[in-house]
């Protein structure tokens, strides 16, 4: 009895585990929609921002970081590695 009150919970939390899966992309704007919020990137890879505000002052050229699920990026930012840390401006 103790045996399965213990396997129990792990096999929920194992049955659980892909609904969190996540995978993380970067990579240079290539092309991007602000009102519907779809982003292309240089690698081909192409996403739909939840939210199509976080692409105000995106532009085309910057790297950029998606994390995301399926087609559909649940995370957008910047890289900060692209930019002069004393500046804010991009590197070049």
């Amino acid at each position: 009895m103790k045996a399965i009150a213990i396997l129990a919970p792990a096999a929920l939390l194992m049955a659980a585990a892909p609904a969190f899966a996540v995978d993380f992309d970067s990579g240079r704007v290539t092309g991007m929609n602000q009102q519907t919020g779809q982003i292309a990137l240089d690698n081909g890879h192409q996403y739909t921002v939840e939210n199509p505000s976080q692409l105000i002052g995106v532009r085309p050229g910057e790297q950029v970081n998606v994390t995301f699920e399926g087609k559909k990026a649940i995370g957008f930012s910047e890289d900060p590695s692209q930019f002069d840390s004393s500046s804010g401006v991009p590197a070049q």
